[in-house]
C-alpha cells in the first residue's frame, strides 16, 4: 500500500525530490529494483541536489542497494557525490566508515579529490 501511496503524492506533487525518495526507498524495502525504483532513485537526486535529506537518503539507498543499482543510478549517485559541499562529504565518509561501505564508497566517488584524501589515509 506504501508503494500506491507514493504514486498518489507524485501524482499531486510530481517535482517533491522527498517522496520520490520514499517510493525509491519503499521499493527497496519490497526488493523491487526494477525500472520504477531506479527512475524514483533518478529522480530523487535531480530534483534534490542541495536538499541534505535528499542526499543522505540518497547516499544510504545507494549503498545498501549498489549491486542492484543501473548505470545510469550510479552515475547520477557519483554525480552528487561530486557536488557535495564538505560538511555532507565528511558524513558520507563516516556513516559508509561505520556501516562496513567505505571501499564501495572510495569506488564510487573515485577522482574526487577530497574523498580520494580520506581513502588514502585510511589505505583504501
Amino acid at each position: 500500500r506504501a508503494i500506491e501511496r507514493y504514486r498518489a503524492s507524485l501524482r499531486i506533487r510530481p517535482a517533491w525530490p522527498y517522496t520520490w525518495l520514499d517510493l525509491a526507498n519503499a521499493k527497496a524495502r519490497a526488493r523491487q529494483f526494477d525500472d520504477e525504483f531506479q527512475t524514483a532513485f533518478i529522480t530523487a537526486i535531480r530534483f534534490g541536489p542541495w536538499e541534505e535529506q535528499v542526499q543522505h537518503g540518497a547516499l544510504q539507498l545507494g549503498l545498501s542497494a549498489w549491486g542492484q543499482l543501473s548505470a545510469a543510478s550510479r552515475e547520477r549517485l557519483r554525480d552528487l557525490a561530486a557536488r557535495l559541499p564538505a560538511a555532507a562529504r565528511e558524513t558520507w565518509l563516516r556513516e559508509a566508515q561505520a556501516a562496513g561501505r567505505l571501499p564501495l564508497l572510495c569506488v564510487i566517488a573515485e577522482g574526487i579529490e577530497a574523498i580520494d584524501r580520506y581513502c588514502e589515509q585510511k589505505g583504501i
